[in-house]
């Protein structure tokens, strides 16, 4: 009886994550971020369970270009529908906006689930591989779905890695050209960090 339950609970846990996966597919596949706002704002999404973390993943596995990306990112990773003065993701973005604190209804439309959210870096990092990923197959060459201003206003947390990678890297993360520049970057502070939160 026990190895029933067992097996009925691995089978849900299966079903949750392939309906969800299926689900960030779909919101990424939204010709653009009116309808994604929607299809969040009318799903089941949750800081909690990591869903920003798991869109991340999905665009590091697929250099399929996705229309509207950079504001689907702000989307995903704040939880909020801002105001057109607050959207521009060519400008960088603060930390009212990343946090989405001290913002009213006017000014940001919560999209995730999540009761009373109030985030702290430490609650909600990605890896620097991460990033990475959806560099490679997004930004790199100047063709993908985001320029790199775009990428680096979205993610400042990572400025250093990513100004890193398109002055030296190639899209496997091989250091291929500007060696002057690498070599000064491994002598400052943040060459070790792994981890970004807002």
């Amino acid at each position: 009886m026990n190895t029933l339950r067992s097996k009925e609970s691995d089978a849900k846990k299966l079903y949750k994550n392939v309906a969800m996966d299926s689900q960030l597919a779909d919101l990424l596949a939204a010709p653009d971020v009116f309808t994604t706002a929607a299809m969040m704002q009318m799903g089941q999404m949750f800081f909690g369970n990591g869903d920003f973390k798991k869109a991340v993943v999905l665009l590091g596995e697929s250099a399929q270009k996705v229309s509207d990306l950079g504001r689907k990112l702000v989307l995903l990773k704040t939880g909020y529908f801002f105001c057109k003065e607050l959207f521009n993701i060519d400008e960088p973005m603060n930390e009212t906006q990343l946090r989405g604190e001290g913002l009213g209804a006017a000014q940001a439309l919560k999209l995730f689930k999540d009761a009373g959210r109030n985030l702290r870096s430490i609650d909600h990092q990605i890896n620097q591989k991460l990033v990475f990923k959806l560099w490679a197959n997004h930004v790199y060459g100047g063709a993908g779905s985001m320029t790199q201003q775009q990428i680096v206003n979205i993610f400042p947390e990572f400025a250093h890695k990513l100004e890193l990678y398109h002055q030296c890297c190639d899209k496997t993360g091989k250091i291929v050209k500007n060696q002057d520049f690498y070599q000064q970057y491994k002598v400052k502070p943040h060459f070790h960090s792994r981890r970004g939160g807002l």
